[in-house]
């Protein structure tokens, strides 16, 4: 009987490992998520924003050939906006291959959709200034505490980036100083920790970093958790004192190549005014 026990928790053992290190960390879901904001005008009713988060370059699932899938899918999904949100390239996961900045920012450039991007804490770490510097050089607009304003539907959406939390300053005050008074604003950080500081005008605000705890096993997700509020930020949709917050799974993994119970997504988020 003890035989048997073993035998049969080895083979759940296998089943999980390879789940964890192979097939878990190869999916991609791209799932609609339809989001009722407050201070949301009738002319970007509808619109779609695809969530591009936590690619982590580098990583054994996440090589040129992958980076070049994941285009291909949300050119595919044909959203009106994509937003990168970090942690580009990551040289630090165990069995990682330096995949050079202006390669990954080549490749994100593809995106059909107007694309504005922050940077993440591995970005700075890894490759310091050569990560937004290559972003910038493909045409893809950077906000590092800034904010700009595409024309969409005959109105302005504002779109506000915040710097890293950890490695830089997320200044949510200066990010949307530039954002004319009731204007549609959606705001863009790494790192959800810098939500606390948002105000309530922002109709959006949009994170990752988290990577859904990566390990999402009861015993492990708090020990892993990257953020100075728990499970608090872990990830999907989160309303705070009528304050909406989305944060992204993400897509790579960093430390080890693994991802369990929480699957690589670039979730599609439709906004439509309440």
């Amino acid at each position: 009987m003890r035989r048997r026990a073993l035998g049969a928790g080895a083979v759940l053992a296998g089943a999980l490992a390879y789940r964890a290190l192979w097939a878990e960390p190869r999916t991609l879901a791209l799932p609609e998520v339809p989001l009722e904001l407050d201070h949301w005008p009738r002319a970007l009713d509808g619109l779609r924003l695809a969530v591009v988060a936590d690619l982590h370059a580098g990583g054994l699932h996440v090589r040129e050939g992958r980076l070049r899938q994941i285009v291909d899918a949300v050119n595919e999904a044909r959203p009106d906006v994509v937003a990168l949100l970090g942690d580009y390239v990551d040289t630090g996961v165990a069995l990682a291959r330096r995949v050079p900045p202006r390669v990954v920012a080549g490749i994100l450039a593809g995106f059909t959709a107007p694309t504005v991007a922050v940077l993440g804490n591995h970005d700075w770490v890894h490759e310091g200034r050569a990560m937004g510097d290559a972003l910038v050089a493909a045409g893809v607009p950077l906000l590092e505490n800034d904010a700009l304003a595409l024309p969409r539907h005959g109105t302005e959406l504002w779109i506000a980036g915040t710097g890293d939390y950890h490695v830089r300053r997320a200044l949510v005050g200066r990010s949307l100083a530039k954002v004319p008074a009731g204007a549609p604003v959606l705001l863009l950080t790494h790192n959800p920790d810098a939500f606390p500081a948002v105000p309530d005008h922002v109709a959006l605000t949009i994170a990752g970093h988290t990577h859904g705890a990566q390990l999402d096993l009861p015993l492990v997700r708090r020990a892993v958790m990257p953020s100075n509020f728990g499970l608090r930020y872990h990830s999907g949709h989160i309303v705070e004192h009528g304050r909406q917050l989305y944060v992204s799974r993400g897509v790579g993994s960093t430390g080890v190549p693994a991802r369990l119970f929480a699957p690589p997504e670039i979730p599609i988020l439709r906004l439509a005014c309440r």
